[in-house]
């Protein structure tokens, strides 16, 4: 035994290196941690970036031993505790000691009962400031955590990033972005006096075209800037709408970024049916135009716009700058009442730009959608797929790594032939269609080939069929295309695609279930043994299954105890209104909230392992998770 150990120790460095390669960072750590002086170096000199928020199996210990030497941090709310432990001033013990029946109880009832909408529940965890300061540390990303200024005060940072899952559009919070930082990356609207002259790289969400003019009089000396909108220009938009003489006046009067190479311009992501029927272009126009007439630095420009309405105007300024820029990349998708004049404008500038068409069904759409771009196509999201055959034969997919099915009532099936040819990089498809059975119910929905989609991480699979029969045959061609994903890692599907049998999901790591009653959550650990987060999505009231303090700890507990890796669960809740009962016979059932504390409380005294389980109630969405200690 020692003979062969002498004999491993004794590899070169780039053997070693090259077996960390296949591993995980925390079984890095586990493995050869601490080992001797030599791998020790080795391992700090190899691991410059941890990321908490997936595939993590550490401890704090673990990650105490290495935070030193890391260059690059990401982390979410559940594990942010973890950097004001990292103090040597704090005491570690109470991270670690079991906590008795009776102080969990105290705990529990000393909280406030009543909730407003902005209040969280914590149990035994709370962020404080951060006085720990990482020695190489230089860039932050932060995951659903709000009082991110508590983190950063200390922190000797170049680059931060606020992400948050949920739609926060707006935020309000005390302090600044420090002036260390010169690249700055968030997906909510931040005020603008939080930023500083120093900022080069910006990646923000704006509230309005005014709202980014706020922004860069503050940053001068920004070279790259990437901004999307927060909100959906609807026709009912109520929100202040700037005149474009007001807004003419304000940008002829701000600070010019002579220093600016790359500019990128986005709305908001739209996956369902509103549209952009209000965007301001011509805004957005305004600003492109001075930001080139005060710079001749400027060389690249993206623009990204989903369902915009099309006009003369828009297009004949897209096809300026087209002959502008040295880089110009387009990508629209556009609403028409008449698809016919709209491709015919465009065949016009044939060199530059293709199309394809978003197939709609006459019965149920009063206009079409026509997605239009620019050549080469260099953007990694295609939205409006129905067949590979209907796309532009003189582009080229290769970038594309997202694919968005198309959102319309469809009145033909939608084809996954020639998927991993044309788009070989593909790691995600989006698939939220509604299949109109009342034409012709012996249409199969689903067109699908022989091709293996080796590199597809992310399957989102909701079909909202008209007329739907039993069972849909949307659901019985699901096991095809999952089949074809050997490295599927997160799924999102609706509960009615069970019916038909369970799949094999040995390599899934996230699970998102939609309307689900957990008749048939006991098999998850036998088809899914690797998950580690699963999301549910279900009604609640007397009669369903979550409804008491038991059957929730019950169904909790077996999965965690099912599945080893499993390390969150959250669960979305809705209140069915109860009938209406003669006041002796009514019976009020208990408040989700309530029912969760009790029944964690029930998990922890109950099973060693869940001493640590923890829980987040915030606007009727339980989230359990078990930390690694």
């Amino acid at each position: 035994m020692s003979q062969k150990q002498t004999q491993f120790m004794v590899l070169p460095n780039e053997v070693i290196y090259s077996i960390f390669h296949f591993l995980k960072t925390s079984d890095i750590l586990r493995a050869f941690g601490q080992l001797n002086c030599r791998y020790d170096d080795l391992i700090r000199f190899h691991i410059k970036r941890i990321d908490l928020t997936d595939d993590w199996d550490g401890n704090l210990q673990d990650f105490k031993w290495i935070c030193r030497s890391i260059q690059t941090l990401k982390i979410n709310q559940y594990y942010i505790h973890w950097l004001r432990a990292l103090d040597p001033k704090n005491n570690l013990s109470q991270y670690h000691q079991k906590p008795s029946f009776w102080t969990i109880i105290k705990n529990i009832f000393t909280c406030s009962q009543k909730m407003t909408r902005s209040s969280r529940y914590y149990l035994q965890r709370t962020i404080l400031n951060v006085n720990y300061q990482f020695s190489q540390l230089h860039s932050l990303h932060l995951v659903n955590i709000c009082e991110w200024t508590k983190v950063i005060s200390n922190m000797n940072l170049k680059s931060l990033s606020l992400w948050f899952d949920d739609d926060h559009r707006y935020h309000r919070e005390k302090g600044f972005i420090p002036q260390t930082v010169t690249r700055f990356s968030t997906n909510i609207a931040i005020e603008a006096n939080k930023f500083h002259l120093g900022l080069i790289d910006l990646d923000v969400c704006i509230s309005s075209m005014p709202h980014l003019l706020e922004i860069v009089e503050r940053t001068p000396n920004l070279q790259r800037l990437s901004v999307t909108f927060a909100d959906c220009f609807l026709q009912c938009y109520e929100k202040v709408n700037y005149t474009y003489s007001y807004f003419e006046t304000i940008v002829a009067n701000f600070r010019p970024l002579i220093n600016l190479t790359h500019l990128c311009l986005s709305t908001k992501q739209i996956n369902n049916r509103p549209t952009n029927e209000r965007f301001p272009f011509d805004q957005v126009q305004l600003f492109i135009d001075q930001c080139y007439l005060k710079t001749s630095i400027l060389r690249k420009v993206t623009l990204n716009f989903d369902y915009i309405m099309f006009n003369e105007n828009l297009w004949s300024t897209i096809v300026r700058y087209k002959n502008t820029f040295d880089r110009f990349d387009f990508y629209a998708s556009f609403t028409v009442n008449d698809i016919a004049s709209i491709i015919e404008t465009i065949q016009s500038n044939n060199d530059h730009f293709d199309y394809h068409i978003e197939d709609v069904d006459p019965k149920f759409s009063r206009a079409g959608f026509v997605h239009i771009y620019s050549l080469p196509f260099a953007f990694d999201k295609l939205h409006g797929f129905i067949s590979c055959s209907e796309l532009g034969s003189r582009s080229s997919f290769l970038s594309v790594r997202h694919l968005y099915l198309t959102r319309n009532y469809l009145a033909r099936p939608i084809s996954f032939e020639s998927i991993a040819r044309c788009m070989p990089n593909l790691i995600s498809i989006d698939c939220n269609f509604s299949f109109d059975y009342s034409r012709d119910i012996k249409i199969s929905p689903l067109i699908s080939d022989q091709d293996i989609l080796n590199y597809v991480r992310f399957f989102r699979f909701i079909a909202e069929c008209r007329c739907r029969p039993e069972p849909c045959i949307c659901f019985t061609q699901l096991s095809q295309l999952l089949d074809r994903m050997p490295r599927l890692q997160y799924l999102i599907i609706s509960e009615h695609a069970l019916r038909n049998g369970w799949y094999s999901l040995a390599s899934l790591e996230r699970l998102d279930f939609r309307q689900h009653d957990f008749k048939s959550s006991h098999r998850l650990p036998e088809h899914a043994p690797h998950l580690s987060t699963l999301f549910f999505d279900y009604e609640l009231s007397s009669v369903n299954t979550l409804s008491s303090v038991d059957n929730l700890s019950d169904i909790v507990s077996s999965l965690y105890m099912g599945i080893p890796s499993l390390k969150f669960i959250s669960l979305k809740t809705y209140r069915i209104p109860l009938p209406r009962l003669p006041y002796k016979k009514t019976r009020l059932p208990l408040p989700c909230q309530t029912i969760a504390k009790q029944a964690l409380v029930h998990m922890q005294s109950k099973h060693n392992r869940l001493r640590h389980l923890t829980l987040n109630y915030e606007y009727a969405v339980m989230e359990f998770f078990l930390e690694n200690m």
